[in-house]
């Protein structure tokens, strides 16, 4: 026969399953908690970086890479043809203005030099013979035509004198005539030696004109070959560094070749290389920031080199510094050129979380958690880019690199 429990054995009952459900159930969900918390990202928020987007003036630029070379270099070149005989100053040596850098062989200059100096001295004595001929030939001209002079003179008297006799009836006429012929021919030789002393002296003055050519052509000359005698010896034309030089002795070099290049490091530029798609957008004359040992230097593209080379565009960059203590001959450095500005635009700084001008995914900081979201980029300046479309004035941004949790919708901070 059945008896009913009492109530007592049954709240006991019930009370020990209860405690039964909570010993088991409560470590349970605890774990559970724990366990999803462990797997669920987060993000120590002291060791990422972030930048708050604010609205500004923008200034757009192309990043380029740049070597910095010496401004100004000076080419010494070859006067002659000749040959090497000794190299005096080797690559990366320094020179001071004048000192001479190569040797070359003067020979062939000096016999250039003296052959033109002895045709120069057998004009001048030529010279001399010929002023020496026109003042003999000239003493003995004017000398006959004196005589000639007296002789017209005398012939007029005397026809004067048998004109006289014979209007007195004293002589005939065939002696009149006579005197008459005899003066006639005195007139002709005082005309003759006049004519022929001005074709003399026209003679000797174009003989003289000739040779005065003659003489400046080689004066020229001789000038000429001493100054390459002088620079055979090749001589550096200011104060620098040797950056190349023909090191070979005994090898031949002709007139114009480069024997030594010489660089100015007290003077540096930019030579940059850049893209060719930015081509059409990179202009002498724009601004150009150049990063060199983490330190800033402005100035601005002062020539495009009209040539593409595989696909790379050229550019001389001068420098407001050019002889800043930061720039150093092959140096790499970092090249920024400003193409376009905007008056006010929303920017946000560099990081490496923003990989460009597009539309990338970026994480915005909200509360204890970063939340993903599409951005649209503009365009770039030297450290902030524009933001086109996605944020807000105001928004708290990770420009850190975050690349392992682009996957995930949000991430929590911790």
């Amino acid at each position: 026969m059945d008896r009913e429990i009492d109530g007592r054995n049954r709240r006991n009952r019930v009370l020990r399953r209860l405690i039964g459900v909570l010993l088991v159930g409560v470590p349970m969900a605890f774990s559970v908690s724990w366990g999803v918390s462990l797997l669920s990202p987060s993000l120590d928020s002291a060791r990422i970086r972030t930048a708050v987007v604010d609205t500004g003036p923008l200034e757009s630029v192309i990043d380029a890479s740049g070597v910095v070379e010496p401004e100004l270099e000076g080419v010494v070149t070859s006067p002659i043809a000749t040959r090497v005989v000794r190299v005096l100053k080797r690559t990366g040596e320094k020179v001071t203005r004048g000192e001479p850098i190569v040797e070359l062989d003067t020979s062939v200059a000096r016999l250039q030099l003296e052959r033109a100096e002895q045709q120069l001295r057998v004009k001048q004595n030529e010279a001399e013979i010929v002023n020496l001929d026109l003042t003999e030939q000239t003493t003995r001209l004017e000398g006959l035509q004196e005589i000639a002079l007296i002789e017209l003179e005398s012939k007029q008297s005397e026809q004067a004198r048998i004109t006289e006799l014979f209007e007195a009836r004293l002589v005939s006429r065939a002696q009149l005539d006579r005197t008459r012929a005899e003066r006639r021919k005195a007139e002709l030789d005082l005309r003759r030696i006049a004519a022929e002393s001005e074709q003399a002296y026209l003679k000797s003055q174009a003989l003289t004109a000739a040779l005065e050519m003659e003489m400046s052509i080689l004066e020229k000359e001789v000038a000429e070959a001493g100054r390459q005698l002088m620079l055979a010896t090749t001589r550096s034309d200011r104060d620098g560094i040797v950056t190349w030089v023909r090191s070979e002795e005994g090898s031949s070099v002709q007139v114009g070749d480069t024997i030594a290049r010489i660089a100015d490091l007290e003077s540096f530029r930019v030579r940059a290389t850049v893209s060719d798609m930015h081509s059409a957008r990179v202009n002498s004359g724009a601004p150009v920031e150049v990063v060199a040992n983490g330190q800033r230097l402005s100035g601005v593209v002062q020539q495009v080199l009209p040539t593409i080379d595989e696909g790379i565009l050229t550019l001389l960059v001068g420098l407001d510094e050019p002889g800043s203590p930061l720039l150093r001959s092959n140096l790499r450095v970092d090249v920024r050129i400003m193409v376009d500005r905007k008056p006010r635009v929303m920017r946000l700084k560099r990081g490496p979380a923003i990989l460009g001008s597009g539309v990338q995914d970026i994480f915005v900081l909200k509360a204890d958690r970063a939340v993903r979201v599409r951005v649209q980029f503009g365009m770039a300046s030297f450290d902030r880019y524009e933001v086109v479309s996605g944020l807000s004035e105001g928004d708290l941004v990770v420009i850190s690199d975050v690349d392992d949790y682009l996957h995930l919708t949000e991430i929590r901070l911790k």
